[in-house]
């Protein structure tokens, strides 16, 4: 939940409906959310500027048809960096090479023996994905080693946005897994 003792801001009522009209359309213009609330344009401007400046607005990205655009496969990879490759690149250089990476989407770090990064790529097919990473696995064999590929169409996406997560803390909710299974007779019920 959102805990607005941690946070350095402390949200009103309208901050957390303009962020939350932000999170749901993007770009909407200020006077669309000062109608729906009843405050001026002006006031919307300064709520957003105020989110904007104390970090919580980080930019404002368009919601893209991965598909459309001619990206059809997804992969995420666990890889692990080689021990060599930790001698001769810091944690930042290999971040900012992960970063760099234009097929890489989605990057995390995770503190595992076995691994180093969780990624998520992107590529126009399969066939472009196996020579990926057939190069990965034969030019940078001594740097990285891919532990496990999962990839998957993009038709197979079942969820791609944040929002739900987001209104859910904005509002102080609390949202448990189960409950989206409340009408199964599989539910394991207290007794």
């Amino acid at each position: 939940m959102f805990n607005e003792e941690e946070s350095s801001i402390r949200l009103t009522r309208n901050d957390r409906y303009v962020l939350k009209r932000l999170i749901e359309y993007g770009r909407i213009p200020d006077s669309s959310a000062a109608k729906e609330i009843g405050v001026t344009p002006q006031a919307v401007l300064k709520i957003r500027n105020k989110l904007e400046e104390a970090g919580i607005i980080e930019g404002y990205t368009p919601k893209i048809n991965y598909e459309m655009l001619g990206i059809k496969v997804m992969a995420f990879t666990i890889m692990k960096i080689l021990p060599a490759a930790w001698e001769e690149y810091s944690e930042t250089d290999i971040r900012e090479k992960i970063r760099q990476n234009p097929y890489i989407i989605w990057g995390c770090r995770i503190l595992e023996s076995d691994a180093a990064h969780i990624l998520l790529y992107g590529f126009r097919d399969v066939k472009q994905m196996n020579e990926h990473f057939l190069r990965v696995q034969t030019k940078l064999a001594k740097i990285i080693e891919i532990k496990k590929i999962y990839s998957f169409s993009v038709d197979m996406i079942i969820k791609d946005s944040p929002e739900g997560l987001f209104y859910n803390i904005l509002d102080k909710k609390d949202f448990f897994t189960e409950m989206l299974f409340n009408d199964s007779s599989l539910l394991i019920k207290k007794k």
